[in-house]
Order: C-alpha cells, then structure tokens, then sequence
C-alpha cells in the first residue's frame, strides 16, 4: 500500500540522517559535556527570574561562588544580546527584554498546531486525502501536526516524522521560501540521494524547481520521495515575510493525479487563509 511504503522510504531517510549526524537526539539520553560558561551564564539568568526585584553584581557573584570580575564579563555578554537590564538608578541586573522575542518565537511555534487545525481539517474534507503540518528543523521537513480524509486508502505520516527537503512537496516548499542565503547554506549540505526514478539529484536542476515554486507559491512531489505517492504543499507566511510553516496533502498518485488542479488550489488557498491570519496582508487567496 501507498502508506505502507511511504512510512518504511521515510524510516529509512531518517535512519541514515542519524549516521550521518544530521537528525534530531534527545539530548537527556547522551552523556554530554557541558560548556561550562553557558551553564553558568544560564544559572545566573534562573537565579535573576528568582528574584523579581533585581541583584547586584556582587549578590550574584556570590550566589554563583564566582569572582566578580567573571560575573562582569558575563553580565556583559548577556546584556548585549538582550538578556539582562541594569537599572541605571539602583545598578541592580533583572532579566532584560529579549527574552520576550525568545519566548515569543517559542509560542509561536507551540500556537502554530492550534491556529492551524481548522484548515488542516477543512482541507483534509475538501480534498479527501490526509493533510499535514510541517516546520524546518535541522535541514528537515517535521510534521508537527495532521488530519486524516476520508479515503480508505491513505498516505500514513505521523507527528514529529522527519523527510528531506529536495524531494519531497512539504520540503521543496520550506526550501523555496527560505531567504537566498540560507537557502544556498542548505543546498550545499544536502546530497541528492536517488530515492525513486523521478527524485531531482542534480542541484542546478533543484535550484530551477525552486525558482519555480517560488513563484508559483506550490511545491509538487510528483513521486520523487516515494512511488505512488504524491504530495501538494504550500507555505504559511507571517507579517514580515518569514515562512512560519508549509500546509499540504499527500495521497496515491492516481487519485492525485486526477483532481491535482483542485487539489493544488485547495492547498493554496489553506496556506494564504494562515497567512493573513498570522498578519501577511500581501497574501491573497489565488484561485
């Protein structure tokens, strides 16, 4: 089956990214050796959330069993990116204001799912076939969330499932949209395995591919990730422009293939709904 087969092509992607040192670990499992500075530049920051009302250089030398002249240093590190503010008047440090934008983009990520859902499901009833939910994380298309059509017989994926980037629709789209430097960073990691007889394994002719979905605003994996399998994925853009996500169906070629207009302009038309609700007032529903 279709499903069957695309789950054991993406187990497999996956299992070589771990030996070759590109797929995501749980750090709690390995035995790593810390880099001591941060540790304690973090401690430092715990202990400033601890005390809402702020502690003087020496109070946190003290705390941390450091000598002040390192916590200086620390302390300035920090405040230059944003982390901790000294009071002019008192001289005392509490946590600084760019740990709102961290947190922010954090939320961002966690609220995507829950912002996301209504559309996942309508365009899993309209289309008939799974959609999914995907982000870039480490060179890699993850699905952080999906809905199930109606069809019988239906591509499998699941949460947190990794798939490369050159092959696959919800991949080529996250890399079409990303800016031109780091989209040529990522293009220079990638090998260009030969997964199916359709996979692109030429990087000039990839970069083509990109060009066009670019401009098309949809990627098409027409079998290049899996025979039998093709998929339709767009992205989800936020006020400033940024790729936030990239919403798409996957199913049997055959279905796909029959209703690929309407499928395609299903998926578009998900993708630019997000957008404007995450603020991208250019995006516009194409029909």
């Amino acid at each position: 089956m279709a499903g069957l087969q695309a789950l054991k092509t993406s187990k497999r992607f996956w299992q070589e990214s771990l030996r070759h040192g590109k797929g995501d670990f749980d750090m709690a499992k390995k035995d790593f050796q810390t880099i001591q500075s941060l540790d304690r530049g973090l401690t430092l920051l715990d202990l400033l959330a601890e005390k809402g009302d702020g502690l003087a250089q020496r109070e946190l030398a003290e705390e941390l069993g450091l000598d002040p002249s390192n916590v200086s240093r620390m302390l300035a590190t920090l405040a230059r990116h944003g982390l901790v503010n000294q009071d002019v008047q008192s001289r005392r440090f509490s946590l600084g204001f760019g740990l709102y934008r961290l947190c922010g983009a954090m939320n961002r990520r966690l609220l995507l799912p829950q912002v996301c859902r209504p559309e996942l499901a309508h365009l899993a009833r309209t289309t008939g076939e799974n959609s999914h939910l995907a982000v870039l994380t480490r060179g890699q298309a993850v699905f952080i969330d999906l809905y199930a059509g109606g069809e019988m017989v239906a591509v499998q994926t699941e949460v947190g499932q990794a798939e490369p980037l050159y092959c696959t629709a919800v991949g080529k789209a996250l890399l079409a949209f990303q800016e031109p430097a780091r989209r040529a960073e990522l293009l220079r990691a990638m090998t260009l395995r030969r997964l199916t007889r359709r996979t692109i394994t030429r990087k000039a002719d990839l970069a083509k591919e990109l060009d066009r979905i670019a401009e098309e605003r949809v990627a098409v994996d027409r079998e290049e990730f899996t025979d039998g399998v093709v998929c339709v994925a767009s992205p989800i853009v936020n006020y400033d422009g940024r790729t936030l996500a990239v919403i798409g169906v996957s199913g049997p070629a055959e279905r796909v293939y029959r209703s690929l207009e309407e499928i395609v302009r299903a998926v578009k038309g998900a993708a630019a709904r997000l957008s404007a609700r995450f603020g991208h007032a250019a995006m516009k529903e194409k029909k």
